[in-house]
């Protein structure tokens, strides 16, 4: 029965999926290092280590070790029972094998929205050191207000990444950001029309845009109002996120910021360290320069400790 399962799948994917099969526990480990596949759906076995592949597994009644696993896919509402007490994220798609409630098209197609779920999840590893620069520019363009104050793109420009990007702008509140940042950049690269990027098929896609989030995750809030120290606090109660970083990066690049007010009130709260580590997470996320820095930025423990949360903040 699964064989005959994994033979429907394939043979429906593979208009839109570049497939490779492997079976038993071994090949399953092997194959993958020359294929480097973006998903590896595991039916009936233990997991397996197969980095940085995502995994789907369907177990197929068999008790499976879930360790690592995206999604589980349940083929049976008796079987979701079951399986949603070993796993937060279960999916159902019934197997057209064995009932007439579904049809082997649908079966295909609802795996294929489960497949674009777990590369929706957690974008920002997939994303290129370039889109990642991109994206940095972006934000900076958009705080400044002025394309004077950015550094050219990349060259080439990474166009194909940018459904990662918007993804991830999406789900860390700063979309709107994103696509003033590509207003403004539009006026210094005729070539290429970055605004289209951001208007045309941007609401279409953050629409099918369906990820899998942290249990409890929230996109972030904007704080208009907070001041200062509110936005350092609620970094550290909460750790860092991109919009607070941008936050701030607008308070400090106002002409009418006192430096000196500013640090004496850090140093109230014993948070000076704190904020110098947080002024080195901007420096590589926002672009922010020393000159609009009330202090020396730290690249120390606590540094890394903020660039680990903000890495892991949609991480499963």
């Amino acid at each position: 029965m699964a064989r005959r399962y994994v033979a429907l799948l394939r043979e429906g994917l593979a208009d839109t999926t570049d497939i490779r099969e492997a079976t038993g526990k071994d090949a399953a480990i092997h194959a993958p290092r020359d294929f480097q596949p973006d998903i590896v759906h595991l039916h009936g076995q233990a997991t397996c280590d197969i980095r940085p592949a995502r995994i789907v597994l369907t177990p197929h009644g068999n008790h499976a070790n879930m360790e690592g696993v995206y999604v589980v896919i349940a083929r049976s509402p008796m079987e979701y029972e079951r399986l949603k007490e070993l796993h937060p994220r279960v999916e159902t798609v019934r197997n057209p094998l064995i009932t007439r409630t579904i049809t082997a098209a649908e079966c295909v197609r609802e795996h294929q929205r489960i497949y674009q779920r777990v590369m929706h999840s957690d974008v920002l590893p997939l994303m290129s050191s370039d889109t990642r620069k991109v994206l940095a520019i972006l934000l900076k363009a958009a705080v400044c207000g002025d394309l004077r104050w950015v550094e050219p793109l990349p060259s080439p420009f990474p166009e194909a990444d940018f459904t990662l990007l918007f993804i991830y702008a999406e789900l860390e509140g700063v979309l709107p950001l994103v696509q003033e940042g590509l207003r403004i950049l539009n006026s210094r690269t005729p070539a290429l029309d970055l605004w289209s990027l951001a208007t045309a098929g941007t609401q279409e896609l953050l629409s099918a845009c369906d990820a899998y989030l942290p249990v409890g995750y929230h996109t972030p809030e904007p704080m208009p109002t907070a001041t200062f120290t509110e936005l350092v606090a609620d970094i550290y109660q909460n750790g860092p996120s991109l919009l607070r970083l941008t936050e701030l990066d607008r308070l400090l690049r106002r002409d009418t910021t006192d430096e000196a007010q500013l640090l004496q009130a850090l140093r109230r709260q014993h948070r000076q360290s704190f904020f110098a580590s947080i002024l080195q997470l901007m420096s590589e996320q926002t672009l922010l320069t020393e000159g609009f820095m009330p202090c020396k930025p730290l690249d120390n423990r606590t540094t890394q400790q903020l660039r680990q949360q903000l890495r892991n903040r949609l991480k499963l």
